[in-house]
């Protein structure tokens, strides 16, 4: 499947739905067309599909078309995540970030190999992985995951055109902390991401970087 356009370059977006994705189109979008995939498809400002990240399969049919040499994909994004207040009850948190986001990586990674194209996979994560979060063990230790595994991929895969890389925020603000009574101002914002991520989108593909922590500097001293 050829995506037509007038803009030779694209970015795909896993997450397409999220306050992150519509910042980041808003950002993007004098230079790439976006492809978003979602489980809701509610947001209708790019290409968006419907898909179910926790099914492998269905993830490769939905993807196996759009990555290609035709669509001259930048970059792709992965932003999912889901935040349950559940503290250390593991067995009762529904959020299934590592799984879905490992089910990306394995389809997409195999596929941009098999293509051999050149693109920048560009993982949100959260400070929650380096700085544990005791109100949500699953989310944390889910983000300590993704993390670990991105960092296994980059050792895998270096030797082929695709780069890993690793944004993990601190508090941003989103629909997540509409109801915290904080100063929403003192908290990054959903465009702060973008311009990282359209960063890392343009940045040659022979560079290799570390996981970028990024957080207010009212919050710093939580990570220090």
């Amino acid at each position: 499947m050829t995506i037509s356009s007038k803009k030779k370059n694209k970015v795909i977006i896993f997450g397409a739905d999220s306050d992150l994705a519509k910042s980041i189109n808003t950002y993007f979008q004098k230079k790439y067309d976006l492809i978003g995939f979602s489980r809701s498809k509610s947001n209708k400002k790019i290409f968006n599909l419907r898909c179910n990240f926790k099914n492998k399969k269905d993830i490769f049919e939905k993807t196996k078309k759009i990555i290609s040499k035709n669509n001259y994909i930048s970059s792709v994004i992965i932003l999912l995540g889901q935040f349950d207040k559940s503290q250390e009850n593991y067995d009762k948190d529904v959020s299934d970030d590592f799984l879905i986001t490992k089910n990306i990586l394995e389809i997409i990674t195999k596929k941009i190999v098999k293509e051999n194209l050149e693109i920048n996979i560009i993982v949100i994560t959260s400070m929650d992985a380096f700085v544990p979060n005791i109100n949500s063990f699953k989310y944390s230790i889910g983000k300590s995951s993704i993390s670990k595994l991105l960092k296994l991929y980059k050792k895998k895969y270096k030797k082929y055109k695709l780069n890993f890389f690793e944004i993990a925020p601190g508090p941003i603000n989103t629909k997540m902390r509409a109801k915290k009574k904080e100063n929403k101002n003192e908290l990054l914002q959903p465009l702060d991401i973008a311009k990282i991520s359209f960063a890392l989108t343009e940045i040659n593909k022979n560079v290799d970087i570390d996981t970028i922590k990024i957080y207010p500097k009212k919050w710093s001293y939580h990570f220090n």
